[in-house]
């Protein structure tokens, strides 16, 4: 079952904030309190907080990193009753560091400002670590709710969480009923602002992704000269035969991996329907108080409003709308590896079991379409147990990391070796020799390059009696894994739907069977594997995310930041 747990970020702050020589002010409104100072305090809770609400019974928490609790800076955004931007306030004159024990820090208190505010503010947005294009946005003379809701930031995920991985971008979390402002009331004298302390709720705006091998049917070994490092190697289980087609006793070792197909374009706060818990986005079974999109808990007494509403629009929601989320979506949103040139950004070594970041990537489902959806792409060495020779019978003479070869449509596997053996019979050239580096990855025609003392008429009779050749350089090759995140349970594939028509239907049934949302940490888990992968990496297609062929099988958590876990098999 997919783990869930929207990592509810809070830095449990109070501050008493107002117009100061380092706030942006913009003079909205009159001063209902004729000229004096007011008071708001805010509790701004980081993740995760012992009162953070969990998502559902069952969740799971892990604390994830301290770097992805720091905090260098904060501006608090205060608006009025028409949405208008009345004071930011940054906030940077302060350290703090999680707990070690926990990773989190539940509560660490900012210098008390005791600045003016203009008593018409009624709302707050919180900040956290902002990137300079979101300041601007926030600081400009105009801004108001409108102008911060339709900011749209292009980059990638460097922006939203630092050059070192250590400052990430958060904002307020939102509600299933929209609500992201926290609504406050200004109060005359501090000691009434603290008591009316209202808590904000802020998340990160990146998603996180980790891959690690799993137990059954792996080794883990360590690097001769360097027990920092590991090879971790599946090898496909049974009883190994001398037939040439059976993978049996092959192995597979993890080399790196890296996120591709992954959005450049974001929205800095979160931005939801109100509409997910309603009959046509539902399928059978579920109710309007318990589907996949909301969390079951509720944040009543945390004075997040000034009045109660109806319990289940004060419920987390899982979901989320990105900038190219429906209609017409333009390739050029997402960075893609897709060439034999790429593979030097496949950089995750995949000993280091690092994790990596990327930006919110949702679709409805008419775009839920490989080349649309965040896939992890992993690069390994397939090495297989036997080749064959030119009279059908095996042997084992390679070493691993040599090149490797199958002929025409064949999977038959062939090395050098044998592959100049079957040439020399085709042509009745016994003079040939092999040149293996003129060999490129991938499915290509025999050319001269490839071979030294060739006839003139051996090309042919290769072309025509053997096809084309496909060659797994170094026996690299490569596998895909896209990311889940509502995934089996609950949006079960009955392996024939195509979910892209978007009837109600298929709505109710995949929407969110794919994606990755902010502030949720995927991990994959690959299983197994059934076979050797692409010798390129596979360029995604255009078709839907499901496909009946997969070669890596993951099992996918959803871990402390909202946890979410793949399993994968290859």
């Amino acid at each position: 079952m997919k783990k869930r747990t929207l990592f509810a970020c809070g830095l449990a702050a109070a501050l008493f904030a107002g117009c100061s020589s380092d706030d942006v002010t913009v003079d909205n409104g009159n001063d209902a309190l004729n000229g004096k100072k007011a008071y708001v305090a805010l509790n701004i809770q980081l993740p995760t907080s012992s009162n953070a609400p969990n998502s559902r019974a069952g969740d799971s928490f892990d604390k994830g990193a301290d770097n992805e609790y720091k905090v260098t800076s904060l501006d608090v955004v205060y608006l009025d009753a028409s949405g208008s931007v009345k004071h930011v306030k940054r906030h940077d004159s302060f350290t703090w560091s999680p707990s070690p024990e926990t990773g989190v820090t539940t509560e660490t208190i900012l210098p008390v400002q005791v600045d003016q505010i203009d008593a018409s503010v009624t709302e707050v947005l919180v900040v956290v670590n902002p990137t300079s294009a979101f300041h601007t946005t926030v600081t400009a003379a105009s801004a108001n709710k409108t102008t911060i809701e339709a900011a749209i930031e292009s980059t990638n995920a460097a922006a939203f969480m630092g050059a070192s991985k250590d400052a990430f971008f958060m904002t307020n979390a939102p509600f299933l009923d929209g609500t992201r402002y926290v609504k406050v009331t200004p109060k005359e004298t501090e000691a009434a602002a603290k008591a009316d302390a209202r808590t904000v709720y802020v998340e990160r705006a990146v998603a996180k992704v980790q891959l690690k091998a799993g137990t059954t049917d792996w080794t883990d070994a360590p690097w001769t000269g360097d027990a920092t490092k590991h090879d971790y190697t599946y090898t496909i289980p049974g009883t190994p035969t001398d037939n040439p087609l059976s993978i049996i006793g092959d192995k597979i070792t993890l080399l790196n991996w890296s996120l591709d197909v992954t959005n450049t374009k974001t929205y800095p706060i979160r931005k939801i329907n109100t509409v997910w818990n309603t009959s046509n986005y539902i399928k059978s079974g579920e109710t309007v108080d318990d589907n996949r999109y909301l969390s079951t808990a509720t944040y009543y007494g945390n004075n997040y409003y000034e009045t109660s509403n109806a319990a289940n629009k004060t419920k987390r929601i899982y979901w989320a709308e990105d900038p190219n989320y429906s209609g017409s979506v333009a390739l050029s949103d997402f960075t893609t590896l897709s060439t034999a040139a790429d593979t030097t950004k496949i950089d995750n070594p995949f000993h280091t079991l690092t994790q990596d970041y990327c930006l919110e990537n949702t679709f409805n489902v008419t775009n839920m379409k490989q080349d649309q959806t965040t896939r992890v792409l992993i690069q390994a060495r397939y090495t297989p147990h036997l080749f064959v020779n030119y009279d059908g019978s095996t042997n084992t003479s390679y070493a691993a990391g040599q090149n490797w070869y199958r002929l025409g449509n064949s999977s038959k596997p062939y090395n050098d070796a044998t592959l100049l053996e079957i040439a020399k019979k085709v042509t009745s050239n016994n003079a040939l020799t092999l040149n293996s580096t003129a060999f490129s990855a991938g499915q290509e025609e025999f050319d001269a390059a490839m071979f030294e003392n060739e006839n003139p008429d051996d090309i042919d009779l290769l072309k025509s009696t053997l096809g084309k050749v496909t060659t797994f350089v170094k026996g690299i090759c490569y596998y895909e894994a896209r990311i889940q995140h509502f995934g089996d349970t609950p949006t079960s594939w009955n392996g024939t739907d195509d979910y892209t028509t978007g009837t109600t239907a298929m709505i109710q049934n995949y929407l969110g069977r794919y994606g990755v949302v902010r502030n949720t940490w995927y991990q994959l888990v690959i299983n197994k594997i059934s076979a050797a992968g692409d010798p390129l990496i596979p360029a995604p297609g255009s078709t839907a995310d499901d496909a009946k062929n997969y070669y890596l099988q993951t099992t996918v958590k959803i871990m402390d930041w909202s946890i979410r876990s793949q399993q994968v098999e290859l």
